[in-house]
């Protein structure tokens, strides 16, 4: 059979194709719902808390005023205190001594303060009470919508993404073998009567082909042996540019094994370098 006659898509590829094409544009479509409606719940959360959320604000600066009072109040306590303490400093008759005057104020101006602390702490409580309070109908329903379309669309595309995972792992592909056998029996009743050479690949054990391979093992050869020519190929250009890259050029006078003749004014140098360093007076005649 000539291998155009065999189709290289089949009717139940084709089928199969088209159930998980339409599998994928409802899996983007069940995300693109799944979107809306979770910003639709939100914006509607929102929009039923403004109220409650902005009073909560307010209270926020009341707290924050409240508690300005609070640090001042502590720290007109310890003021009062430092300044009703008394030192009285050694003398020849008596050691030193500090007394507190007014101990009662003292401790008076320190419970006041803790007092308003205390009455901030339960204001605080008290609206935030409140505001859960307010916004309780709002967070159920919130709540229903989580439970009754969040977690079912989220669930619903997880399955759909199974679904499609396991459908395209699953592709037909049998017919595929039916194609290639009716190639390979094309081409050797198209060369038949030509000998050709018995060649061995080089490392052929090494590039072995499982027997699943569609290839006949003379084309698993020939293809292997190509393969490992272009890797020859590649690591010697390699090895070429590395070792243009690390070469050394000498001059062709550092080469020389001749000796060169010194200038009367280079020997002189020379001597005159060689006094310095040895202190020794030379005289050049």
């Amino acid at each position: 059979m000539h291998p155009s006659n065999v189709a290289l898509i089949t009717d139940a590829q084709q089928t199969e194709a088209e159930l998980i094409r339409g599998q994928v544009y409802d899996n983007m479509n069940e995300r693109y719902a799944f979107k809306y409606e979770v910003k639709k719940d939100l914006k509607a959360y929102f929009e039923n808390t403004n109220g409650a959320r902005d009073a909560l604000k307010a209270d926020v600066q009341d707290w924050k005023a409240a508690g300005k009072r609070v640090q001042d109040m502590y720290a007109a306590a310890w003021n009062y205190q430092i300044a009703e303490t008394k030192f009285t400093p050694a003398s020849a008759t008596g050691p030193a001594h500090v007394e507190l005057q007014n101990p009662v104020k003292v401790s008076n101006n320190y419970r006041a303060a803790a007092q308003a602390d205390q009455d901030l702490g339960n204001t605080i409580k008290g609206d935030i009470a409140h505001f859960n309070q307010a916004i309780t109908p709002a967070r159920n329903v919130l709540k229903n919508e989580i439970n009754s379309q969040w977690v079912p669309a989220a669930e619903a595309i997880n399955k759909s993404d199974v679904q499609i995972f396991e459908e395209v792992v699953n592709f037909p592909q049998n017919d595929t073998q039916q194609h290639m056998d009716a190639y390979h029996g094309h081409f050797k009743n198209a060369t038949a009567g030509i000998n050709g050479p018995q060649v061995h690949a080089p490392f052929a054990h090494l590039m072995a082909v499982e027997s699943s391979s569609n290839l006949t093992l003379n084309e698993q050869l020939a293809y292997g042996s190509v393969f490992l020519m272009a890797m020859i190929a590649v690591a010697a250009l390699s090895n070429k540019g590395k070792a243009e890259s690390k070469t050394v050029e000498f001059d062709v006078e550092d080469l020389e094994m001749t000796n060169k003749k010194e200038s009367k004014k280079q020997i002189k140098k020379t001597l005159k370098d060689i006094m310095k360093t040895s202190n020794t007076k030379v005289t050049l005649m």
